[in-house]
């Protein structure tokens, strides 16, 4: 029977003085929806253990060459519940498209300054305690427990204090997610479970922005967007950078032009009371507490990601539902050219529901294709036809309730959310009460049903929620609970013909029965009707109320978040009845944070669920660990096995960390300060100490923890069956011991069948304390490269092998030797590493017996477009030219003398030339300097006279040379034409060239100006007129060089290759190719007993072409959607072509 609406509202009124005395459940402040649908993943993950498949849609990967953002959308497959609000991408979808920091609040958010007058329980016990026994006869009264009362009651204080530490959780780009807990007395970070990660937040008790670097030193940072109060509660990804600062991502957003408010009903039922005195108490009958609670989103969407190659936009439109935007088309552009857009995705959005209460965003499908258009692939979904009722927050009257004991759809259509079986009076159940077991038909509602491929198969899912015969125990009946799992998975080709099929069968399974003690309790209270001093006795009134919560007073869940997990997973090729084979998987126990069962240091005398927090003993969330994986073939009769793998794990450490307490008062006083008062007159010897107890007894406080584990896995066997005879296989048993700091495997040890025994021992920075390229990787938190690695066979040594990492500048750490030491012989070099470029990528090595190889990076310095073997890397940094030539010695008048040196400049521009000269003072003199080019022909001459008592000068001048070497003579004439000693210094300073390198390698594709994207050889462009080369200086032994390029006279020309043998000279120089008129393309300057084999790209699709060092081209095609089409050899003849059909 449902509750009349008109009564619920008067009961509402009627017990709205009671607020303050009935107790509610843990007050927690979570994310906003937003934030809430990628925590599930985190909660739940798509794994065998939780039933939930992978489904996913890739549409992008941004790659650099040391970070990539993986761009997809996926579904969640657990389940629809009726208080889900989708995302932009639509309900059950999330976009997966970068990283965010959110936190769930208990009490009071940490840093807003909230005060905390007890750190630990037993201070407020012990605090209670002592005041308790305080007497204050000027008022009659127990004024320790009035004032102890006031704060922690009447006043409100306490409620305003912040008693238990934030939750935080974290998402990365690649997936990795994760839980950190603030220390409750300091701001220190530790992540649940244990991970070698650094986390700092940043402005204090603003946090403002908080940056997590990784175990390889990756530095994410999260800055604060979106509040949802004036307290910070999420932080989004704005920034990616590589550990030596040498690449970065940038996440670009816009502000939500809307808001959205979302709200949270609670109800509690008071039962009538079981007495009758002739001083009842008031309101004796039962009662229904509406809690509700509101908060305001806004949520911004990512616009943009950028990296040095590409800019991914996405563009929003507004939808039906919610007041904010819905992702309309994501677009992914060269960061050289953003308005040309390469790839597209739209997305088509659908709607569950017809009213602004109950509709729901959905994805109908999605587009994926070129620029143009012309090419396009489709994914269209197909979801169940059942709709959800409306949200209960956006109805203001007539609200009706519609959840199961999980949140799903059960259609109950009831005023009241309170489970009627646990209202102890049947009088009460259909006034107050309401069905919350689950309805299988109606908890679909909204769930995808069917993916629909562009080639035209598509995926069939059929989900399921698990039964249990014994779900309700107290009234022997069973039920459907918990969220869904996958029962089946059928993929047909494009002629609807079923082409695989995957069935599960899920065992021992862990969850919760639905028991009445969860949702219910005993509330005692302690009331006066007629104090003292009305009449001749006073009239107390101690009795219980029966409390019956909407929602059970702990999760009904086995880990945080996950209400149902799976110890045995069977996988089926086939259906469960017609298969060709199985695969078993077994599961380690979850952990539930709120079970006090399983945490041996709780009080024992309180073992009440109303008396522990959700995550009163928090170990982070539910990270699956695999026990064992067992294949198996069927033969028509029997399963046979294939092979098995086993795993052990041990739990490395175990941390505790303090984060708070959790107050209860099992015993409530309605109105203190007339309960503890006495009769002055009276004699109270002996008469407080029952009061004090009883009040002491009605103070439960318990202190929450969190426990860092870090648990690892410590063994693994892998048995391959002999297919003929079951009983025979062959065994490979692995043991492996880890660093507790950064979690990487120190040892590992394989023990075969044959009794061999292999065992490997690894080294990483931490091992090398007084090394200080080691100390600067610790300080970058890169802890996993592995600088040494021993491997023994039996108690015999094999093998060394040690990689040297060396500071290379600019924050460049990489390795400078590998060297390597078999059995007894020596330490040997392999390989050296010569240089690194600035973005750390290799300039060149030599491996042990080898020659050098020489690698030139373009593309922003993200990939290789020339590989040299049998060269050296010369660079010059474009300093300016400058020349010193100096003369100290007799000059005879007239005479010209040559000063040793060359002056070099590669570019035009002004010249400063400055003349210095020393000289006797017993004459007088002209000097005369001349200026020659390489063809010695003058350029310009200075004459500059000293006077007899002069003995020094200093003369500049300055003039425009074009590029190229210029030498200089001096000459002196004097009256007497007599030798005399003279000095002189000619010193020429030029502009500052470009810098330089050899080898040279360019065929134009990232050039801007004078390029040719109609007429080129490789790549997608060419250089259109004439070209200058800039070389460094080359020492005389290694100068002879070998010019080509292929060139294209003009547009009406075949392209020709030329090649010519070159000398480079010992000053900076250069070349010019080529003539105003001409096409220029595939530049090499390479040493002459070198082979270049060079690269071009389209940096977000692929190679275009490989040129081998005889200049033999070879070329790759793509299609419009960016996949590999066609290989062509030199003679444009195709060795290879790919034709793609999606498979689901």
């Amino acid at each position: 029977m449902k509750l009349p609406k008109n009564l619920f509202f008067l009961l509402l009124l009627s017990v709205k003085a009671l607020s303050q005395t009935v107790p509610s459940l843990p007050k927690i402040i979570p994310p906003s929806p937003t934030v809430q649908n990628f925590m599930r993943y985190g909660e739940i993950p798509v794994d065998y253990s939780t039933g939930v498949p992978n489904i996913s849609i890739p549409i992008y990967t941004l790659e650099g060459k040391k970070l990539n953002v993986p761009i997809s959308i996926s579904y969640h497959a657990s389940g629809i519940k009726v208080n889900d609000i989708a995302s932009e991408v639509g309900l059950g979808w999330v976009l997966n498209a970068g990283g965010l920091v959110s936190r769930t609040v208990f009490s009071q958010p940490d840093g807003t300054g909230a005060p905390r007058t007890f750190s630990y329980a037993n201070q407020l016990i012990n605090k209670a305690t002592t005041d308790a026994h305080f007497l204050d006869r000027s008022c009659c009264c127990f004024r320790g427990i009035i004032n102890v009362e006031d704060y922690l009651v009447q006043s409100g204080k306490f409620e305003n204090e912040d008693t238990m530490s934030d939750r935080f959780f974290y998402k990365l780009p690649d997936g990795t997610s994760g839980v950190f807990r603030k220390g409750f007395f300091s701001d220190s970070i530790i992540t649940l479970p244990y991970k070698p990660y650094k986390i700092e937040t940043q402005n204090g008790i603003q946090l403002d922005s908080i940056k997590i670097t990784d175990n390889n030193g990756t530095i994410y940072k999260f800055n604060r967007m979106s509040n949802t109060s004036p307290d910070a509660m999420e932080w989004y990804l704005t920034e990616m950078q590589s550990g030596d600062g040498t690449e970065t991502i940038s996440f670009q957003y816009r502000t939500n032009e809307g808001e959205y408010t979302m709200g949270t009903r609670s109800q509690v039922f008071g039962s009538r009371l079981p007495i009758t005195i002739s001083c009842n108490p008031p309101s004796s009958e039962p009662f229904l507490s509406l809690g509700s609670s509101a908060v305001t989103y806004h949520p911004p969407v990512l616009e943009k990601i950028v990296s040095s190659t590409a800019i991914v936009s996405f563009s929003y439109a507004s939808r039906e539902d919610f007041n904010m935007l819905r992702l309309s088309e994501i677009s992914i552009s060269p960061a050289s050219a953003p308005t040309q857009v390469i790839k597209r995705v739209r997305f088509t959005p659908k709607y569950f529901g017809s009213t602004n209460a109950d509709k729901r965003l959905g994805l109908d499908y999605i587009i994926i294709s070129d620029n143009s258009g012309t090419t396009s692939s489709k994914y269209s979904f197909v979801y169940e036809s059942q709709t959800l009722p409306p949200y209960s927050w956006k109805i203001q009257s007539d609200i009706r309730y519609n959840e199961d004991y999980w949140g799903y759809y059960n259609g109950s259509n009831s005023y009241s959310s309170i489970p009627a079986d646990f209202i102890s009076n049947a009088s009460d159940r259909g006034y107050y009460g309401s069905n919350r077991e689950a309805n299988l038909s109606l908890s679909r509602a909204c769930m995808l049903r069917e993916i629909q491929y562009p080639t035209g198969g598509r995926t069939v899912f059929e989900f399921e929620r698990p039964y249990s015969p014994s779900l309700y125990e107290y009234k022997n009946a069973g039920g459907y609970f918990g969220p869904f799992r996958v029962a089946s998975i059928t993929n047909y080709s494009a002629g609807n013909e079923i082409a695989e099929v995957k069935s599960f069968e899920y065992q021992n399974a862990r969850w919760r029965l639905i028991r009445p003690h969860y949702f219910k309790y005993d509330q005692v209270y302690h009331d006066i009707v007629f104090p003292h001093g009305q009449y001749s006795n006073d009239c107390f009134a101690d009795y219980t109320r029966e409390l019956v919560f909407s929602s059970s007073t702990l999760p009904l869940e086995v880990a945080p978040g996950m209400q149902v997990m799976y110890r045995t997973v069977i996988e089926f090729n086939g259906t469960k009845t017609n298969n060709t084979g199985k695969t078993v998987y077994e599961y380690q126990e979850p952990y539930a944070p709120w079970s006090y069962d399983n945490n041996p240091i709780h009080p024992a005398q309180w073992e009440q669920d109303r008396f522990y927090h959700p995550f009163h003993y928090d170990r982070g969330n539910y990270v699956p660990q695999m026990l064992d994986k067992t294949n198996f073939r069927y033969n028509g009769k029997a399963y046979i096995p294939l092979s098995k793998e086993e795993y052990k794990y041990n739990v490395l450490f175990s941390r505790e960390l303090h984060t708070g307490f959790k107050l209860t008062r099992p015993q409530i006083f309605t109105d203190p300060a007339k309960y503890f008062v006495f009769d002055c007159y009276l004699d109270i010897i002996g008469t407080p100490s029952a009061i004090v107890n009883q009040y002491i007894e009605s103070i439960v406080a318990i202190d929450t923890k969190a426990y860092q584990e870090a648990s690892v896995l410590s063994n693994s066997k892998n048995y391959t069956f002999d297919p003929l005879d079951s009983t025979k296989y062959v065994l490979a048993n692995t043991d492996y011991t880890y660093d507790q700091n950064h979690l990487q495997i120190k040892e590992k040890t394989t023990f075969s069948s044959k009794g061999d025994t292999l065992k490997t021992i690894n080294k990483y920075p931490s091992d090398f304390p007084a090394d200080p390229v080691a100390v600067a990787l610790r300080n970058r938190n890169q802890l996993t490269p592995v600088l040494e690695e021993e491997l023994y066979k039996g108690s015999g040594f094999l093998q060394k092998t040690k990689v040297r990492y060396d500071n290379w500048g600019n924050n460049i750490i990489e390795p400078k030797e590998v060297q390597v030491q078999k059995a007894a012989g020596p330490l040997e070099t392999l390989v050296n590493y010569l240089s690194y470029d600035k973005k750390g990528n290799v300039g060149s090595l030599k491996k042990a017996g080898g020659v050098p190889v020489t690698y030139l990076w373009g593309y922003q310095n993200i990939l290789p477009v020339a590989k040299v073997e049998n060269a050296k890397l010369i660079k010059s940094d474009g300093a300016a030219a400058y020349q010193s030539f100096y003369f100290v010695d007799f000059m005879n008048a007239n005479q010209r003398y040559f000063l040793n040196g060359v002056y070099s400049t590669i570019k035009a521009g002004s010249t400063t030339i400055m003349r210095q000269y020393l000289k006797g003072d017993d004459h007088s003199a002209w000097f005369y300097v001349y200026i020659y080019d390489a063809g010695h022909n003058l350029i310009t001459s200075y004459s500059d006279y000293m006077s007899q008592s002069q003995t020094s000068l200093t003369v500049s001048s300055q003039m425009t040379l074009a590029g190229g070497s210029y030498t200089v003579e001096i000459s002196s004439s004097n009256p007497s034409n007599k030798l005399y000693t003279h000095e002189v210094g000619i010193i020429m300073e030029g502009p500052a060239g470009d810098p330089a390198t050899l080898p040279v390698y360019t065929s134009f594709e990232e050039d801007e100006v004078a390029t040719d994207a109609v007429y080129f050889k490789t790549g997608r462009k060419s250089h259109f007129g004439d070209y200058t080369i800039s070389l460094p200086p080359c020492p005389a032994d290694e100068n002879k060089y070998v010019l080509s390029y292929w060139i294209k006279l003009n547009a009406g020309s075949a392209w020709k290759l030329v090649t010519q043998a070159i000398t480079v000279p010992a000053y900076p120089s250069s070349i010019v190719i080529g003539t105003s008129g001409s096409y220029i393309d595939e530049l090499r300057v390479y040493p002459e007993s070198a082979l270049m084999t060079t690269f071009t790209y389209d940096p977000l699709v692929g190679i275009t072409s490989e040129i081998d060092p005889r200049n033999r081209i070879t070329t790759y095609e793509y299609d419009s959607l960016q996949r590999l089409k066609i290989i062509r050899d030199y003679d444009n003849k195709i060795l290879k072509s790919y034709d793609y059909h999606l498979k689901p």
